[in-house]
């Protein structure tokens, strides 16, 4: 998984460079399986004392990828690549930091699909404390009660290393802010979801951003910033 950090303003620029990047990690060996880009700030809660702040002004580009072979052998390979290292020489004025890059793992992964072009995607990043496999337990329970709501997940992905989870899912609702202050509130006082706040024993932090799907070439594996 790779994440770029973009300075406000700079998206359409920067999902230009991600496009021709994509293509270089292809021909190191990697296949991108998704992408998302955030729309725009969100919040993040501080779990244990409820506090929730706005999230920084970056967008974010995620890109989760997958690679048969050796991963530390295709990183390193795009890494040295003179395309790759070009695009990050012209990238860097409107980047708030360089490229992150992490080795996840997938729970789950569906293909970017026509009909998420228009809706609102969003975000979650977990920082995770505590036990991980009984954090992963409950989340097992939280996701078909989240999907009965409409709240379709696209992925989900694990940073066992860093004890960090993000995942995404689709909201058909008109903003954040609706998302945020009505959007849920069926889903959480369903009884089976409140048996389930015992999730909160696992979570440090939460990050949600509202976020587009961006579209991929299942033929040639290019990826396409058009809704």
């Amino acid at each position: 998984m790779t994440q770029l950090s973009i300075v406000p303003g700079h998206e359409d620029e920067c999902l230009r460079s991600w496009e021709r990047a994509v293509e270089v990690r292809v021909g190191c060996g990697f296949e991108l399986q998704n992408a998302f880009i955030e729309t725009g700030p969100g919040v993040v809660i501080r779990v244990a004392d409820s506090e929730v702040n706005k999230s920084g002004e970056e967008r974010i580009l995620t890109s989760l990828y997958r690679c048969d072979g050796d991963v530390e052998v295709a990183e390193r390979n795009f890494r040295s690549d003179a395309k790759a290292l070009e695009l990050a020489a012209a990238s860097r004025d409107y980047l708030v930091r360089d490229e992150e890059t992490r080795r996840v793992a997938s729970r789950l992964m569906k293909p970017p699909s026509v009909d998420n072009q228009g809706r609102m995607i969003v975000m979650r990043r977990y920082d995770i404390q505590n036990d991980w496999n009984e954090f992963i337990d409950v989340w097992k329970m939280i996701l078909p009660v989240r999907e009965e709501y409409g709240f379709e997940c696209l992925f989900a992905v694990e940073d066992t290393e860093e004890k960090t989870f993000f995942w995404a899912f689709t909201y058909d609702g008109d903003s954040f802010s609706e998302f945020m202050r009505d959007g849920q509130k069926a889903y959480y006082a369903d009884p089976r979801r409140v048996e389930l706040e015992t999730v909160n024993n696992y979570l440090a932090e939460v990050r949600l951003t509202p976020s587009r799907q961006l579209m991929i070439d299942r033929n040639s594996n290019a990826a396409s910033t058009s809704e």
